[in-house]
């Protein structure tokens, strides 16, 4: 049986979307990769093609291709969990 790995969603401080409650823990399976979290998470926001979302870890930008185990085991906190920090880049004069 596969181990989960706690994910944990928190909104930028100066982003306008919305602000998923970052005091609930998601479970994922290790060798999800981050694209799929990320396609994920634009659902969740409720994101048009057209909106931008980007997500850093431990401010650093993760690679499309890292599973979210390679990224838990590099970045994880003390509260045992891999925090995604979640925000969009106002571009185009936004």
């Amino acid at each position: 049986m596969d181990t989960k790995i706690k994910i944990k969603f928190i909104k930028s401080k100066n982003s306008k979307l919305t602000d998923l409650n970052s005091n609930k823990i998601f479970l994922c399976n290790p060798s999800i990769k981050i694209s799929s979290i990320q396609f994920k998470l634009r659902n969740m926001l409720h994101l048009a093609q057209d909106q931008a979302l980007f997500i850093n870890i431990n401010n650093k930008i993760p690679q499309q291709d890292n599973t979210i185990g390679d990224l838990y085991y590099m970045y994880k906190s003390k509260d045992e969990c891999l925090h995604i920090i979640y925000f969009e880049e106002h571009t185009f004069g936004g």
